[in-house]
């Protein structure tokens, strides 16, 4: 109508048309016509309306242009409460608290009443970025001022109190709403339940729930979640009809609890980023460095930097938060500083700091509908400070990995996917291509060369990057752009390294002679980082004879060539953290599922979710142990023998299953299912071990007996059995065994049947199977089967081709029966794999699906391989850390890819 009116009748729109139609593209983050409005503005000089201005501010801050926001705002608003409101808002929605609470103080310096609004963007502002503390402080600021607090005011600061556990400033903000009556408001009675059912008060919780006039599905699920962490689950069935009933659909957020699961060497990884002085290499003597410098803190782990400026300014990535952000360290600042970063994405990667921008790689959007098999890794930047919004330079649909921007920051460089599905055997090296593209017009996107990664610069001219070269050593090639203007074709890709060494992972110095590279040698199983002379053809060692025996990853060069860093284990002597958790808590995204990463493997909860047990590791420490499921105490119970996969009786609090014997073996191989009695009046601080009697429940000579798990009444094991020669399930006596208590065959079959899960409810028992396809032993789908045999189906979670590319594994129940959670290959992959340790197979995040197959949610998503889940309906749990120095010394206990090996 609006184009209408101006384009063919002729009309020109005033002001008060223009301050009605940019709200709209506010809200529908309508930029391109906003701007065209903004210029529209311009040549007409409606700037001194304010209601025009300040609608313009506004729909700057909703698309996200705080930079174009604050211009405005700064240039031509009247300095009113409604524009400040607007700014203020801006800046708290995209995470620059500290310019937001800058400016509501300067609304009290200039004089501009601060209303309700006002105090409720500030308050609010804090606490979306987690600053409780100080969002409290604010909300007593405005009842000394004398401003009345509304529904969102309350709202707002009772998810404070709920985050802080604060139960009794929480009741006097129920009063409050009480004598207001606001209690039965939907925001505020909603934030009412979660506080309550946060502080453990379900009572209060159900009691504030009951006066809510008109509920909504967020407050049936923090109620349900309230019942899930007071152990009351029983409740919970219940309240699923009601909430049916009221028209609701249960959805991933209903479900709740805490996931403990397994990360394959992370928990040993203690990554530090070093750096070395390389003044002496520009000479032709070997290097003399004795010592490398710590850049990072020894805080959780710190690893792919970048220098910024100098030899000491480095930009990171950090899991200090449970998920990599992005941090910047210098000597003298204290604690690292955290820099701009997509606060909901699970993953982030490879930063690079250029003019003022951070460039980065990212999986912060989830696509719609998310396609299966491929990753959602693209690249991005956004201002160091926090201004302006991030931009994203990969096409939607496109993946990329490791980004590189040149010297003066004109092109950046990608290893490209493209838009292809990933193909689930390609995963040693990825085919990804090496692209090319001017920073200021990411859409002109060049090839120049169809195989490579993990590209580097030298100037603006040259890229560096590894692949597999035809001899099969990891070698680095040279590429030379056709032009400044990227028109002409490429030169074709040169191999600068020679065979009979793996070179990946280059950093090119710009003097345009030397790159460095990490190394495999033969005879050395260790990583290690070279300078290698391109007009000599010859190799430096650099941190072979510093640390010999350390890993050592993924190096980088300042900006002058004088300085080398990279990141490895930060050894057992330093400063930092030496020892690792039990228990470490990953970013969740579902608010209601708490996810900890647990120091060990096959972990199984307590009934009542107060223990859990798990296996340490499958050699020295071999056995079954158990820990508080806060973290704060563990106990051996089994030890000096390999056990694997771990069932906790549901109904014997003393009664754990265990597998006794060798993992990852043949059909014949002994291995038994094991029966473990104890008393857990043991599982006392004073004690580190726990007595037990033993009883094997399978017979000699039985054959591979393994993945035990209990049926809900406690007088039945599912299990996996090879007696038949192949791996299928069979039920077996859980109290007397199969000698004197009977065993039956579940399924049959030339196939593998494995990891059985009996539901909570009793009715189903799901399994990982290869039954589609029997002679593929590297696709799983999941199956279900009812407990006497009939029922079978598979849960289609992939569908058609892709279907047959399923690898499923690890699958266990929601606490009511009806979510399903597994590992799978279903995300593709985040990073370039040979730039990590470990990387045995392309698997590894967790996912959740419906017993119909509906309802698929990633759980996470990094470049790790996480599985052996369990779940359990308790959330909230409050982590402490061992009093006992029971943890785990870190000792950097991680292997190299088992594919990089040296005997070509």
């Amino acid at each position: 109508m609006l184009a209408r009116m101006v384009g063919v009748e002729g009309m020109k729109p005033n002001a008060q048309t223009l301050a009605s139609v940019l709200p709209t593209c506010a809200r529908m983050q309508w930029l391109c016509l906003g701007k065209e409005l903004h210029g529209y503005i311009v040549r007409h000089e409606f700037f001194s309306n304010a209601f025009v201005v300040n609608a313009l501010v506004d729909m700057y801050r909703r698309c996200g242009e705080m930079k174009s926001a604050f211009k405005m705002f700064s240039k031509f608003a009247r300095k009113c409460a409604a524009s400040y409101n607007a700014i203020i808002a801006g800046y708290c929605e995209n995470g620059n608290i500290i310019k937001a609470k800058e400016l509501f103080d300067q609304m009290e310096q200039e004089g501009v009443e601060r209303n309700r609004i006002s105090w409720n963007c500030i308050i609010s502002g804090y606490v979306d970025n987690f600053l409780f503390d100080e969002a409290l402080r604010l909300f007593h600021g405005l009842l000394k001022e004398g401003i009345e607090p509304d529904s969102f005011t309350l709202g707002s600061v009772l998810t404070g109190c709920a985050d802080m556990a604060s139960i009794q400033l929480g009741k006097e903000i129920h009063s409050h709403a009480i004598v207001k009556g606001l209690q039965s408001n939907c925001f505020v009675g909603g934030a009412l339940v979660e506080m309550y059912c946060k502080c453990q008060e379900i009572v209060a919780a159900q009691k504030a729930f009951d006066e809510i006039s008109e509920r909504d599905l967020a407050t049936w699920n923090a109620l349900i979640s309230g019942y899930a962490r007071s152990n009351q689950i029983e409740k919970i069935g219940e309240l699923l009809k009601k909430m049916k009933g009221d028209g609701f659909e249960p959805n991933v957020y209903t479900w709740n609890g805490t996931i403990v699961f397994n990360t394959v060497g992370r928990v040993q990884y203690g990554f530090d980023v070093f750096s070395i002085n390389l003044d002496h290499h520009h000479h032709p003597s070997p290097p003399q460095a004795t010592a490398d410098l710590r850049l990072t803190d020894g805080i959780s782990i710190n690893f792919n930097a970048q220098f910024v400026d100098d030899e000491h300014t480095v930009v990171f990535v950090s899991e200090r938060t449970g998920s990599p952000r992005f941090y910047l360290t210098r000597p003298g600042i204290g604690k690292p500083q955290p820099l701009p970063s997509a606060p909901n994405s699970l993953f982030h990667d490879r930063p690079t700091i250029k003019n003022g921008k951070l460039y980065f790689a990212s999986a912060q959007e989830q696509p719609d509908p998310v396609p299966l098999f491929k990753s959602w890794s693209a690249v991005y930047s956004v201002a160091v400070d926090g201004t302006g919004t991030v931009k994203r330079f990969t096409p939607h649909g496109t993946v990329d990995y490791s980004p590189a921007v040149s010297l003066t920051g004109k092109f950046v460089a990608v290893a490209s996917y493209g838009s292809r599905s990933w193909r689930t055997g390609d995963f040693r090296e990825l085919e990804t291509e090496i692209t090319v593209f001017p920073e200021s017009d990411p859409e002109n996107r060049v090839t120049v060369s169809e195989r490579g990664g993990w590209p580097t610069w030298s100037r603006d001219s040259t890229i560096f990057f590894h692949r597999i070269a035809e001899d099969g050593w990891w070698s680095i090639f040279r590429v030379n752009l056709p032009d400044s203007n990227l028109t002409g074709s490429p030169t074709s890709p040169v191999r600068v390294t020679p065979p009979d060494l793996h070179c990946f992972t280059p950093a090119a110095m710009h003097d345009g002679k030397r790159i460095v590279v990490a190394t495999r040698r033969r005879g050395n199983n260790f990583r290690h980082i070279e300078i290698f002379d391109l007009e000599s053809q010859t190799f430096q060692k650099i941190t072979e004879s510093i640390n010999p025996s350390f890993h050592h990853y993924n190096p980088f060069v300042s900006l002058d060539s004088r300085h080398l860093g990279y990141h490895r284990f930060r050894g057992e002597s330093t400063q930092g953290e030496s020892t690792y958790p039990h228990l470490d808590p990953v970013m969740s995204p579902v608010p209601n599922i708490q996810l900890l990463r647990l120091n060990g493997s096959f972990p199984s909860f307590s009934l009542d979710g107060d223990y859990i047990a798990f296996n340490h590791d499958f050699d020295s420490n071999g056995g079954v142990k158990i820990i508080r499921s806060n973290g704060s105490k563990r106990w051996t119970l089994l030890k000096g023998r390999t056990c694997f996969y771990n069932a906790w009786n549901p109904t014997e609090k003393g009664v754990i299953y265990t597998s006794i014997g060798p993992i990852f073996e043949s059909a014949s191989k002994t291995v038994q299912i094991a029966r473990i009695e104890f008393d857990p009046v043991h599982l006392t601080d004073d004690r580190d071990e726990i007595p037990f009697t033993l009883k094997l429940l399978t017979g000699d000579g039985t054959g591979n007996n393994a993945f035990p798990s209990c049926s809900p009444d406690g007088k039945s094991i599912v299990f996996r059995s090879g007696r038949s020669g192949h791996k299928n399930l069979y039920i077996v006596d859980a109290v007397n065994g199969e000698l004197n208590g009977g065993l039956r065959r579940l399924t049959e079959g030339e196939w593998i049947d494995t990891m059985p899960s009996w539901s909570p409810k009793g009715d189903l028992i799901a399994f990982s199977s290869n039954r589609h396809d029997p002679r593929n032993s590297e696709v799983f789908g999941i199956y279900v089967v009812r407990p006497d045999g009939s029922g079978l189906r598979r849960i289609e979670v992939a569908k058609g081709e892709d279907a047959e590319r399923e690898k499923l594994n690890h699958v266990c129940f929601s606490g009511d029966g009806e979510w399903l959670l597994f590992t799978a290959n279903l995300g593709g992959v985040t990073a370039e794999p040979v730039s990590m340790p470990n990387q045995f197979q392309p698997y590894g995040d967790l996912h959740v699906v419906r017993l119909d197959g509906s309802g698929l949610r990633r759980l996470t998503c990094n470049a790790y391989e996480n599985g052996t889940p369990a779940w359990h309906g308790v959330s909230g749990v409050q982590l402490l850390r061992s009093r006992d120095g029971g943890e785990d010394v870190l000792k950097g206990g991680f292997e190299e890819p088992l594919w990089i090996t040296c005997d070509n």
